[in-house]
């Protein structure tokens, strides 16, 4: 798998301190669900590390964690899964060892119902809080849909972080996605500036100095 570069701004969120505190909760995380982890790094073509650092912002690493209607080690909902799939059916992004884990942990009546109704962007009843919540379909989906924004907001092999957690946060086309059309990182920081604190903090814990994809491997 190919290393992915992350531009790196001198802003902050964490101190040097609070790394050994980060390493031994991602070490938590790694321990209860790296197995899961590893299997859908390859399934998805994303490093684990980002997808540990993604789990440990977005839950702590608590698989029954909740707000609204994200649920899950990567607070994803429902209806952002339909739309998930609906573009991995759609440009032909899902293979057929996706479609086999899928299987695997939804069963293969349910899941063929979940795709037909996806494929129109439409939710079946089958896909419910409480199965998007089991670990193994969570990390798989959450995963999918950071796949889905890497393709789109990677530039020169360069990986265009902010408009990515924007995307996570705010959905796949929201309007507040940056207007940046360079991967200058001046213009990063600049942008960090406009936006709403709890976007801007996001960014900084994954790529600001001493944050997540800094140290995480």
């Amino acid at each position: 798998m190919n290393k992915i570069v992350v531009p790196i701004t001198s802003k902050k969120f964490y101190e040097e301190k609070d790394k050994q505190d980060i390493k031994n909760k991602i070490d938590i995380i790694s321990n209860k669900y790296g197995k899961i982890i590893e299997e859908v790094s390859k399934l998805e073509y994303l490093p684990a590390n980002i997808i540990k650092s993604f789990i440990f912002i977005e839950s702590g690493g608590d698989e029954n964690a909740t707000n609204g209607e994200a649920v899950g080690l990567m607070q994803i909902s429902p209806l952002t899964v339909v739309e998930v799939l609906y573009y991995e059916y759609k440009y032909k992004r899902m293979s057929k060892e996706e479609e086999d884990y899928l299987i695997k942990y939804i069963g293969r009546d349910k899941y063929n119902d979940i795709k037909s109704k996806a494929k129109l962007r439409m939710k079946s009843s089958y896909l419910t809080s409480d199965l998007i919540k089991k670990p193994e379909l969570n990390i798989l989906f959450g995963t999918m849909y950071l796949s889905q924004l890497f393709d789109r907001f990677t530039e020169n092999e360069i990986v265009q972080i902010h408009k990515i957690v924007t995307a996570y946060n705010a959905g796949l086309f929201s309007k507040t996605l940056f207007k940046v059309n360079n991967i200058d990182i001046n213009e990063i920081e600049n942008k960090i500036n406009k936006i709403n604190k709890t976007t801007a903090n996001y960014i900084l814990k994954l790529a600001g100095t001493n944050g997540l994809l800094t140290f995480i491997v």
